[in-house]
């Protein structure tokens, strides 16, 4: 009896740890989002609720990325990490930070920081696409 309780508990437990892991549910402003600018790309990111991201850049060439994000909801911001690149993915397309003054947008903060930069800082800024 105490093997059938211990076994069965251990089931229930792995059936909660996989389903916390395929979570879809999320504070997150997940959804599909296009570059406001091209610069020489064009860029549209869907992310997903379930923690997975893509990344396809058109214009000169065409190239892609898929990853998974995690979100930061202190600094209201997606922390991406690639896990294929279609082609060559010239950009370092890590860091998705959520506009204070327009929560619709998406700034692509750029790697590093802004290093030696002064004046003004113009984010390539991605809008939410509507659904």
């Amino acid at each position: 009896m105490r093997l059938r309780l211990a076994i069965a508990t251990s089931v229930l437990a792995l059936g909660f740890i996989v389903a916390a892991a395929g979570q879809t549910h999320t504070n997150a402003p997940t959804g599909v989002y296009v570059s406001l600018s091209d610069i020489p790309e064009r860029f549209t990111v869907e992310l997903k609720t379930n923690g997975v991201y893509s990344v396809r850049a058109t214009g000169l060439r065409t190239n892609s990325q898929t990853g998974v994000w995690r979100w930061d909801a202190l600094k209201r911001q997606f922390s991406l990490t690639p896990n294929t690149n279609g082609g060559t993915f010239d950009y370092q397309l890590r860091v998705l930070r959520v506009d204070q003054r327009q929560p619709a947008t998406l700034q692509w903060i750029p790697l590093g920081g802004i290093g030696q930069a002064s004046g003004a800082i113009d984010y390539v800024r991605f809008k939410r696409k509507d659904e």
